[in-house]
C-alpha cells in the first residue's frame, strides 16, 4: 500500500462573527458602518479580542503569544467615578503586525501633519481595554501600564500614537528608539517534530493494512540539511521496522545518491481530525491562534515598550517618506458593481504599508514607483480582486492618470488565512 501526504491541518481555522448587516441593490450582504468609530473592518470580519484575567489588587504581567508583554501595577484600575477596583478584571486585547492583520483590522493608517496627509508603516499596533463584569473601567490616576511590543519592523526609532476612534485622527505621543531582541535558534515545542510528504510501500507490515496514513511524523528533531533532503519530490524512499512499537525507520534515497534514514511513526488521519476538532472549539479564539501563529513565523527584530495612562488604540508608526508619484486613478472591474460597497487598498509589503481608499480619494491616488506595488478590492460577497502586475509597470514619470483593471483572484474572503495566501500569491 503507497501513502501520500495529502492533507494535514495544521492550523484549521473558521472565523464566523454575527454582525448587525443591511441589504443593497446586489442582494449580497455588508457590515453595517459604525458612524461613531473610525475603525471600519471588512464585511463581516470583526476580528473579537484575546481575554485575559488580572486581580486589580496586585501587580500583574500577561505574556502574549507573539512575545509581547502587558504589565499593570497593584491598584491600578479605578471605575469613571475614580473608585478604585478590587476583584478580578478582563482585559481585551488586539495585537497588529503583519498585512493581513492591519488590512483586516480596518483601522485608518492616515496621519495628517501640518495639513499633509502622510501614510503610516507600522512597527506594532495595539488595542486594549478593561472591564469589570460589563462596567468599563479605566487606568487609576498616576498609574500606567507598561506595554512591550514584539515588532517584526526592523526600524530602530518610531514614533508613538493613539488613535481617536471618533474622526481618525492619530495623537502623536513620543518618539523612542527600540530594544533589539536576542535571536535564538532553540526548537519551540510545537517544532519538535515534522510531517514528511512521501509515497512508501507498506505491504509487508500488515499492522499497517488498512491504516489511513497521511504521513509520517519524525520522532527526532531534524536538522535544516534533513529537512531540505526529505522535501524533494525525487526521493526514492523505503520503510524498515523499529524495535520500539509503532515506530519504523523511512530510509530516503536523494537524486545523489545520499541516503538519509529517520525515525517516523505513522501519522493517521484520525490523529490529524483530533487536532483539528481541539482547534475548532473555539471559533474566534482559533481566529487569534492563527494570528499568533502567523506572526511567530515572522521573524521578531525589536522590542518597543512604553506606558499608557489609558486604554485605547495605539500604533508604533514612522510616516512614509519615500517620493511618491500622484495620479487620478480609476478602476475596471469585469464585473458591475457599486463601489461605495467595495473595501480598497493599495498595499506595498516591503514597507508594509496599507493604503485604505474610497471612490473620492482615486482622484489623489499615489504610490511609491520604486517598489512593487498592488490595489487590492473586497466585494460585498467577500471576492478578491486585485490590480494586473504589470499595471503599475505602465505608469511613466509623467502620466497623470490611469485605469487599473482589477481582475478576479478566485479566492473570498471566508477566513483570515485567504487573504494571507493571497497576499503570498501576489507578492
Amino acid at each position: 500500500m503507497k501513502t501520500k501526504l495529502i492533507y494535514f491541518p495544521m492550523v484549521l481555522i473558521f472565523i464566523s462573527c454575527q454582525t448587525k448587516t443591511q441589504k443593497i441593490k446586489t442582494n449580497l450582504t455588508v457590515l453595517e458602518k459604525d458612524k461613531k468609530n473610525c475603525i471600519q473592518p471588512i464585511n463581516n470580519f470583526k476580528i473579537k479580542p484575546e481575554i485575559y484575567i488580572v486581580n486589580a489588587e496586585t501587580a500583574s504581567e500577561i505574556k502574549l503569544p507573539t512575545g509581547s508583554k502587558i504589565k499593570f501595577p497593584k491598584n491600578a484600575f479605578t471605575d469613571k467615578k475614580g473608585n478604585r477596583i478590587k476583584g478580578k478584571v478582563t482585559i481585551k486585547w488586539n495585537e497588529y503586525h503583519t498585512l493581513t492583520d492591519i488590512l483586516l483590522s480596518g483601522i485608518p493608517m492616515k496621519y495628517d501633519s501640518a495639513g499633509v496627509e502622510k501614510d503610516l508603516i507600522s512597527g506594532g499596533m495595539f488595542t486594549i481595554s478593561a472591564k469589570q463584569k460589563d462596567q468599563e473601567i479605566q487606568l487609576a490616576e498616576g498609574k500606567t501600564a507598561q506595554i512591550d511590543i514584539a515588532s517584526i519592523n526592523d526600524t530602530p526609532c518610531m514614533n508613538f500614537y493613539e488613535l481617536d476612534k471618533k474622526n481618525g485622527d492619530w495623537n502623536y505621543e513620543t518618539t523612542k528608539k527600540a530594544t533589539p531582541i536576542e535571536q535564538k535558534d532553540s526548537v519551540k515545542p510545537e517544532e519538535s517534530y515534522t510531517i514528511i510528504d512521501v509515497s512508501v510501500n507498506t505491504d509487508q507490515f500488515p499492522e499497517l493494512t488498512n491504516k489511513s496514513i497521511v504521513g509520517w511524523k519524525t520522532t527526532q528533531i531534524l536538522t535544516t540539511k534533513e529537512k531540505k533532503i526529505l522535501n524533494r519530490n525525487d526521493n526514492k524512499c523505503s520503510l524498515t521496522s523499529s524495535e520500539k512499537t509503532n515506530n519504523y525507520t523511512l530510509n530516503v534515497i536523494s537524486k545523489n545518491n545520499l541516503i538519509t534514514s529517520v525515525s517516523v511513526t505513522p501519522y493517521l488521519f484520525e490523529d490529524a481530525m483530533k487536532k483539528t476538532s481541539k482547534l475548532n472549539q473555539d471559533i474566534q479564539s482559533d481566529y487569534i491562534k492563527l494570528l499568533a501563529y502567523q506572526n511567530k513565523m515572522e521573524k521578531r527584530q525589536n522590542l518597543r515598550s512604553i506606558c499608557i495612562k489609558g486604554f485605547g488604540t495605539f500604533n508604533w508608526d514612522i510616516c512614509h517618506q519615500a517620493n511618491r508619484q500622484q495620479i487620478v486613478a480609476s478602476l475596471n472591474l469585469p464585473r458591475k458593481i457599486d463601489f461605495n460597497y467595495v473595501s480598497l487598498f493599495l498595499i506595498t509589503p516591503q514597507d508594509n504599508c496599507i493604503v485604505k481608499y474610497g471612490l473620492n480619494d482615486l482622484k489623489n491616488f499615489s504610490f511609491n514607483p520604486s517598489l512593487k506595488n498592488c490595489i487590492i478590492a473586497i466585494l460585498p460577497d467577500n471576492s478578491i480582486y486585485v490590480s494586473e502586475e504589470e499595471d503599475f509597470k505602465k505608469i511613466n514619470k509623467s502620466s497623470k492618470s490611469y485605469e487599473f483593471e482589477l481582475v478576479n483572484s478566485n479566492i473570498k474572503l471566508n477566513e483570515g488565512g485567504d487573504l494571507t495566501n493571497c497576499l503570498k500569491d501576489l507578492f
